[in-house]
């Protein structure tokens, strides 16, 4: 009995209420009748290898089970309680999952600015790293995010800190080994002044990047693997 109860304990453990309201569900699952949060937890993990979220009414005990959510420009109110698994994105530290398209990300989005520098350290203190836009489809989130939730111009994990002119992505590899180019704002790269090393996402030209100072005071994103 302490062993099932043990069992049921750790498949609880592993959700945690949604603490953001400008998101939308994706189910992957119709709604079904269940009779505890315990039991939508087990529909979770057991019945679903790519779910990473649920809604549970305690009131009606409908059970749903979610891929993750994805930016909107405005708060929504769920008409169920929401649950990221975060065995597959731990909320500790205040990461979330985020979607768009075939792209889903566990990300911390910063609310107060900082250099490109401190940045990286909060990043890098959080097992994770500033957040980095090698393919289209993770652009179009970071797009997304810039316009819905950050609402200024942005860092990601860009920089030619190390060699002028060789651009570096966090991970440690360099940009033009990366088959999807970066998306420079027309006549960008130009190291103003000789003293622009960082990039950044811009509010009003969002489509695009660009090289600026690294003291500049921006907010960032950071971003880890998600978990099996």
């Amino acid at each position: 009995m302490l062993f099932l109860l043990f069992i049921a304990e750790l498949q609880l453990r592993t959700f945690r209420p949604a603490n953001s309201s400008y998101y939308t569900a994706r189910a992957i699952g119709m709604p079904q009748q269940v009779a505890s949060l315990l039991d939508c937890a087990r529909v979770c993990n057991n019945e679903y290898s790519d779910c990473f979220s649920i809604t549970f009414s305690i009131k009606s005990g409908a059970c749903t089970p979610l891929i993750a959510y994805h930016p909107k420009s405005s708060p929504v109110t769920p008409s169920e309680d929401v649950f990221y698994h975060t065995g597959r994105c731990n909320t500790t530290g205040g990461f979330q999952l985020y979607m768009i398209e075939s792209v889903i990300q566990c990300l911390y989005i910063s609310t107060d600015v900082t250099n490109f520098t401190s940045a990286r350290a909060v990043c890098q203190a959080k097992d994770s790293r500033l957040f980095q836009i090698k393919s289209r489809d993770k652009l179009n989130l970071m797009r997304q995010l810039v316009e819905s939730v950050t609402r200024m111009s942005t860092w990601i994990g860009l920089s030619d800190l190390l060699r002028e002119g060789r651009y570096v992505w966090e991970d440690g590899e360099p940009a033009e080994k990366v088959s999807f180019p970066i998306p420079w704002n027309v006549g960008q790269p130009d190291n103003l002044w000789n003293n622009e090393d960082c990039v950044e996402i811009g509010y009003t030209t969002k489509q695009f990047v660009n090289d600026i100072n690294c003291s500049m005071l921006l907010k960032f994103i950071c971003e880890k693997d998600i978990l099996s």
